[in-house]
């Protein structure tokens, strides 16, 4: 009875507390963190490396061996985990919770670093990014347009709009499905192949010069992966490059004469005495133009996106680790146009 006296009998002190009940809820549920988990931020930095043309096998023994192995023994280090796929692969190393980040981050560019003599020279530089890859996909956006075309919607994706959205507060990372990668396309013609004396493999050996990785050559029943030569630049020098026919280079003179005498070899570089310059060779060489037709075109699509029956492209927003689900997606929403 004493406390409801006091309120009957102080109307203000009443307001008052009511008052400061009303602005601690308010002011709660501005600053509360709205997601679906408890928010554990363990630090986890993530190696993306990007090769491509490389097969599976050659990521894992080239690529992501060597840095594992110098990544093993950093400090304050408890995981990681690595995904290989053709052309790239990623490494997701996790720290213990009580270290430091930016120290995390910046041993893991040491074991990078380290790792770097027995990486292939040709290698795109590592990517160090401070992401979790467990962490929840809060947005998916759709991309398509009516005026540019799924190549030319991939370059603007990458390039312009996952770096923006990438800088959206509460967002760590931004994965592009259904792009499309450029590359050259040799469609080899099978009844001028024959007709010149020449085989498939003369053709893949000729791009197959100087170990680079290039991509993938398409039989009917199974796929080669190949490398490229290192000096093409354009689709004229894939067509102009001369046919070298395999095996050819270490044959004897006596064998390289009855080839000739027999009308056969003629088709490519075996028909010529000596070592022949594929960039000067003379018009009577096979040339790749002669048995196969090059453009410019794009690697075959593992991934597709549709919205409407309309090709396009799928942006799946992940958010950080110590940020809400909630006001990430709002992020992302409010920024959009």
């Amino acid at each position: 009875m004493s406390l409801t006296r006091l309120f009957v009998a102080r109307p203000t002190l009443v307001f008052v507390l009511v008052s400061l009940m009303l602005f601690a809820g308010v002011l709660s549920l501005a600053t509360i963190v709205r997601q679906l988990f408890p928010n554990v931020d363990q630090p986890t930095v993530t190696i993306s490396v990007t090769y491509n043309g490389a097969s599976v096998s050659e990521m894992r023994d080239n690529i992501v061996a060597p840095l594992e192995q110098n990544l093993a023994g950093t400090t304050d280090l408890q995981t990681f985990s690595s995904v290989v796929q053709q052309g790239q692969a990623t490494i997701a190393a996790t720290y213990d919770l009580d270290s430091d980040i930016a120290t995390d981050v910046t041993l893991t560019q040491k074991a990078i670093q380290s790792a770097e003599k027995q990486l292939p020279l040709n290698l795109t530089p590592p990517v160090v990014s401070i992401r979790d890859p467990s962490q929840s996909t809060v947005v998916t956006l759709a991309l398509f347009s009516k005026k540019l075309s799924v190549g030319q919607l991939s370059l603007y994706a990458d390039n312009v709009i996952v770096p923006a959205i990438e800088q959206i507060p509460g967002i760590s990372f931004v994965t592009v499905g259904g792009d499309v990668t450029p590359a050259y396309e040799v469609t080899v013609d099978p009844m001028k192949l024959e007709a010149s004396g020449l085989t498939l493999n003369d053709v893949i050996n000729t791009n197959d010069n100087q170990r680079v990785p290039c991509g993938i050559a398409y039989e009917p029943n199974r796929e080669t992966t190949i490398d490229v030569r290192g000096d093409i630049t354009n689709v004229s020098t894939v067509s102009r490059l001369a046919i070298e026919v395999a095996g050819s280079g270490s044959s004897s003179s006596s064998t390289s004469a009855n080839s000739t005498a027999n009308g056969e070899g003629l088709g490519g570089l075996a028909g010529l005495p000596g070592a022949v310059d594929t960039w000067t060779a003379s018009d009577a060489v096979r040339r790749i133009e002669d048995v196969a037709t090059v453009i410019a075109g794009y690697e075959p699509q593992r991934r597709y996106a549709q919205n409407d029956d309309q090709p396009g492209l799928f942006l799946q927003v992940q958010k950080a680790s110590n940020a809400s689900e909630v006001d990430a997606s709002d992020h992302v929403i409010a920024a959009l146009p």
